[in-house]
């Protein structure tokens, strides 16, 4: 449930074709194109309204269940560390609901001032190739080296916001802040343990590179299987056999790729669960090692 938004789910809509002859290169056909597309639309105006609508309230349920099952993961992964032994899908999905709007707010927060930092990088890009081109090419010297300089700044800023968010959300919701306080006390986090963060995401990218390996070999074997099994009916019933065949593989194989990257999906985010609490912990018993001079277990 968690992975549910981050499992390759999409919607792909129908495409609308004519034939060959009417596109040809004059504009009068493309004009008469647009006048049918237009027709059309105005005919089915009710059914396109209700299609969006159903679309719509699809993907807020899709996103309610999946950021409500998200924090619901961290809770009781955090819960389960903590001792507490009467933890299952029911009470933390519960948990993890009343977290759905703040955790949408901090997603989207992170989401805008990556936008806003893109539209102004290009802003800055497009203004300097502008001047260059408008009084002289030789600016590019100085030009391409800053645009490089400026696209690196916003790979950098893109991986900090990374670690904003996935560091934040459990502040959200294990310490139960306002987005704001989970914001900057994950930015807090990042300056102070940036050494052991950036180790953390080499072994999750390692990690993740192991897993893509495995359910790689294991697609090949199992398509190569199904593959040999569709010949075979191929010479026993010919293309209907093999599409009767085919449709509740796929759809099988579909459902199989989304609950794998699901499962990988949760794995991670219980992984930066634990690292986040041996983070914390130690930032909270450092200062009592200090004052008491004993070791804190």
């Amino acid at each position: 449930m968690a992975g549910l938004t981050e499992s390759g789910f999409n919607f792909s809509g129908s495409n609308y074709s004519v034939g060959g002859d009417e596109w040809r290169g004059d504009l009068q056909n493309f004009g008469n194109i647009g006048r049918q597309i237009e027709s059309w639309i105005s005919g089915h105006i009710i059914l396109i309204v209700a299609v969006l609508a159903i679309i719509f309230l699809v993907s807020l349920a899709i996103l309610y269940i999946s950021y409500s099952a998200r924090a619901g993961l961290f809770f009781a992964v955090n819960s389960l560390e903590e001792g507490e032994k009467n933890i299952n899908l029911a009470t933390s999905f519960r948990a993890g609901r009343k977290y759905f709007w703040r955790l949408l707010g901090l997603t989207l927060l992170v989401v805008l001032i990556v936008l806003a930092a893109l539209l102004v990088l290009a802003g800055v890009g497009i203004g300097m190739f502008a001047l260059a081109a408008t009084v002289s090419l030789w600016f590019l010297i100085l030009i391409i080296p800053l645009a490089l300089a400026l696209f690196l700044a916003f790979i950098v800023l893109s991986i900090y916001l990374g670690f904003a968010l996935n560091l934040g959300a459990r502040f959200l919701v294990i310490k139960n802040y306002t987005i704001n306080q989970a914001f900057f006390a994950a930015g807090g986090m990042i300056r102070a343990n940036l050494g052991k963060l950036l180790v953390l995401w080499l072994i999750n990218m390692v990690l993740a590179f192991a897993a893509g390996l495995v359910f790689a070999l294991i697609f090949f074997l199992v398509g190569g299987l199904l593959v040999g099994v569709g010949i075979g009916i191929y010479y026993l019933a010919k293309i209907s056999g093999v599409i009767i065949y085919s449709i509740p593989v796929l759809l099988i194989i579909i459902a199989a790729l989304i609950a794998a990257k699901g499962l990988v999906c949760s794995y991670f985010s219980t992984y930066w669960t634990l690292a986040w609490r041996e983070i914390q912990n130690a930032k909270i018993k450092m200062p009592a090692c200090r004052q008491t001079g004993k070791m804190t277990v």
